[in-house]
């Protein structure tokens, strides 16, 4: 394998772990209040919704900074343009 295809498929790892991030985060809160309305005892979970919320606010927050020091910073040369040779 090629050192390119490398940084690719790491490129590719980190891009799709932060899709998946996004879509667990934003389908919790959703999921809660799915689960906590539906049967016969059903309470007002207003509060636990948002801390939920929150919670997965500051997640995805704190994930997106990582990617971006880790795009930037530490492994700038595998985010850079490649030389394409035909």
């Amino acid at each position: 394998m090629s050192i390119w295809f490398c940084c690719v498929q790491m490129q590719v790892d980190v891009s799709t772990g932060l899709l998946i991030l996004g879509v667990l985060c934003h389908s919790l809160p959703l999921m809660l209040r799915y689960a906590v309305s539906s049967g016969e005892h059903a309470v007002s979970s207003w509060d636990s919704e948002l801390e939920l919320s929150l919670a997965c606010s500051i997640v995805m927050l704190l994930a997106y900074v990582a990617y971006l020091f880790f795009q930037l910073k530490t492994h700038r040369q595998l985010f850079e343009p490649q030389e394409v040779c035909l």
